[in-house]
């Protein structure tokens, strides 16, 4: 075997090792597009697969890389997977686990670009590396080939639990087949190959290609046996989130801010009137009430390109984590980590009660096993999935019992991850001193560990308490202090975040302060946008609504919400949907077209009901209620509607609103007559408010049950 540069090795005990045919495939891949003869300004990143199993032997870990998938190719400076590749991804998903073989990592170039990991491929590895804790990043630039130097590097990210600030360290790697040729001469001879033959005539075709050609991707499997001891070893733990996990985000660009011209814009506390976030829209149109089904082309190959609406990257993850799990069952793996990220893929798609019931068999697997870590990691996240939902009591109780599994074995890290968890609940709960609390114990912890991050975390949930109690003096400085470090670390993501947050600062203080908030969101906007941060401005979307609303200026309110709407509609932001078809309907109540402004409360209705968020069902259903009886006088459909809240405020054991709830139906019931239904109503609103101590409204509702029965 010929082995590859000299590498600083992470795994001792862990081999990596290239078939040859897996590392000609990459160098033919590449030099396809970007080789001596291409004008450097046409060169391309290229994307791909690396398929593998592990081999162990003598107490030996070796993952042996058996095959490159070639995906496909994307600019310059960057590669893009969109949703026409995820399709394409199903039936090599099917090849691939048939073989008996699993994704191991991927492959991209950086031609004339250097050998190291960006921002951007960063998150990507921590996808591949969470789902498989050895899976690889490979990477070539073939201008760096040279006598001693083979022009591709493999790395690894030291410890994913840190996320996008994880640093990575190479990876020691083998080539196959090769001892006869110094690796540097084949991929310099390869390259030359592809250089001869060009784009007319490629050596190597991407996945996407073949389909369309052959309407088959067989030919990309053609001598590849199926293995029979090929299961990847245990994956690593869950990462708890605290609000959104940065490594499932598809990030399209990896271009880099100005970091000084920004430093200069906020220190100056100067912005540039001519950002325009709004450039792109087109004003004349609005979001469709309703998106209509659009036909595929029926001859497209295979039947592929059929599923392209109807498929997501989050189908692909689903797939892939589903086939894993089962691999790992038969070879009697534990499974607890895999399915915490099936919950995770699943509670995005909405599919709630599965995610529910692989949350619970992960406990049940990790309790078995007297897997402490395990337990503590599946209660952040039980905790997680019940906040999401409005049980605040059993998040409690599961971040609790997290808490204090993670004091006893000592992961300090994660402590501080639950704190803030909890810090947020009471938030929710509106019991703020608490929530600071909690939060303050993650920053002292985070400096008495040094880890900046935690400290970053805590002091950006604090901010939200420190607006609710109006310290904005206080709330100023900890943005700053996060500013800072998001600028020295050149973390765009943070940064966008906290320009947002600073939009927050003024927005709260009053219409006053309007201006200010509205450049802070544009500049927000701006910086996420120039790095790809699509997801991340729905927030700023909305505020802006809010700013151009009280102005009166619906014209620029509707475009926020257009832009917001479709951003959630593009990135399958399904749980954001419902606030931008509930804006709408507002929007469209101030315009007084009442019917859009019905059909739109209706869609938002039926997003948060998807998504089973109950407090925002109830709030629809009053304000639809509302409207059926001011303009339409349709008292029946009005009680549907009351009725519909009457659930969901039940469901959220909310006292006080169930028999406010039940007073407004009594009301309406008196009206059509049914007197009998509205003194069963009243009399149970009464019993509510006895138990709230709230005496002036039972004896209200008392008087009112007196003179019906006269």
């Amino acid at each position: 075997m010929n082995m590859g540069n000299s590498f600083k090795q992470i795994d001792t005990d862990f081999n990596v090792i290239f078939s040859g045919k897996t590392f000609k495939d990459m160098i033919l891949f590449s030099g396809r597009f970007a080789n001596e003869s291409i004008p450097e300004d046409e060169w391309k990143e290229v994307y791909g697969f690396l398929v593998g199993r592990e081999i162990k032997e003598n107490n030996q870990t070796t993952l042996y890389v058996e095959k490159l998938i070639p995906m496909v190719h994307g600019t310059r400076t960057e590669v893009y997977f969109g949703e026409q590749d995820y399709v394409i991804s199903e039936p090599i998903m099917d090849k691939i686990y048939k073989a008996g073989l699993f994704i191991c990592g991927w492959f991209h170039t950086h031609p004339g670009l250097n050998l190291f990991l960006s921002d951007t491929d960063i998150y990507n590895q921590l996808g591949f590396q969470s789902a498989y804790k050895h899976a690889i990043a490979a990477v070539f630039d073939f201008t760096k080939i040279s006598e001693n130097n083979n022009g591709l590097r493999v790395y690894r990210l030291n410890d994913i639990n840190l996320g996008v600030a994880s640093s990575y360290s190479e990876v020691l790697y083998e080539i196959e087949s090769s001892a006869s040729s110094p690796g540097n001469l084949i991929a310099k001879s390869l390259i030359d190959i592809a250089d001869a033959y060009g784009h007319n005539q490629p050596l190597i075709k991407e996945a996407g290609e073949l389909l369309k050609e052959k309407g088959s991707i067989d030919q990309l499997f053609e001598g590849m046996q199926a293995a029979n001891v090929i299961q990847p070893s245990t994956a690593n733990e869950a990462t708890p989130k605290i609000q959104r996990n940065p490594e499932d985000e598809l990030i399209q660009s990896n271009e880099t801010k100005d970091f000084k011209s920004q430093v200069e814009i906020l220190k100056n506390n100067y912005f540039e009137d001519e950002i325009d976030p709004y450039k792109s829209v087109d004003t004349s149109q609005r979001p469709p009430l309703f998106q209509d089904e659009v036909e595929e082309d029926s001859e497209s190959p295979a039947g592929y390109y059929e599923l392209l609406d109807n498929y997501s990257e989050q189908d692909f993850q689903v797939r892939a984590l589903r086939n894993n799990i089962e691999a790992y069952k038969a070879n009697n793996q534990p499974t607890g980590y895999l399915m915490i990220r099936l919950a995770n893929r699943l509670i995005e798609m909405g599919n709630n009660m599965e995610a529910l019931e692989n949350l619970q068999t992960a406990e049940s697997e990790f309790t078995a096993n007297n897997d402490k870590l395990g337990i503590a990691v599946v209660k952040n996240e039980l905790g997680l999935y019940y906040e999401d939902r409005g049980d605040y009591n059993n998040a409690l109780n599961n971040f609790e019992n997290a808490l204090q599994i993670l004091t006893e074995i000592g992961q300090n890290a994660k402590r501080i991850q639950v704190l803030n968890n909890i810090g947020n609940v009471y938030i929710k709960l509106n019991q703020h001193s608490q929530g600071f609390g909690y939060f303050k114990q993650a920053y002292e912890l985070s400096l008495e560990l040094r880890y900046p991050l935690g400290m970053v975390a805590a002091l950006s949930n604090a901010v939200e308490v420190l607006l609710f109690l109006k310290n904005y003096r206080v709330a100023y400085s900890a943005l700053v202090q996060n500013y800072n470090f998001f600028v020295q670390t050149r973390d765009n993501f943070g940064l966008g975040l906290t320009l947002t947050k600073f939009g927050h600062l003024y927005f709260t203080q009053g219409p006053q302060y309007y201006p200010l908030a509205e450049k802070y969101f544009r500049v927000a906007l701006d910086t996420k946008f120039d790095n790809g941060y699509y997801k991340e401005t729905v927030e700023d979307w909305l505020f802006l609504y809010e700013i151009y609303s009280h102005r009166n200026d619906l014209g620029a309110a509707e475009i926020c919400l257009t832009q917001g709407l479709n951003i959630t509609r593009t990135y399958e932001i399904g749980a954001e949907e419902g606030q931008f078809y509930e804006k709408f309907g507002e929007l469209y109540l101030h315009k007084d077209k009442i019917e859009d402004s019905v059909q739109y409360y209706e869609l938002a209705l039926k997003n948060y009901q998807d998504f089973g968020d109950d407090e925002n069902i109830a709030k629809i259903h009053e304000k639809l209620a509302a409207l059926y009886l001011k303009f339409y006088q349709d008292k029946n459909r009005a009680l549907e509607h009351f009725y519909g809240a009457l659930n969901s405020y039940r469901i959220q054991n909310y006292s006080k609103m169930i028999a406010e709830t039940l007073r407004k139906i009594a009301d309406i019931q008196i009206e059509l007559n049914d007197v009998e239904s509205a003194l069963e109503c009243l009399y149970e609103a009464k019993s509510i408010y006895k138990v709230l101590y709230d005496d002036y409204s039972a004896n209200l509702i008392d008087q009112k049950i007196n003179s019906l029965k006269l």
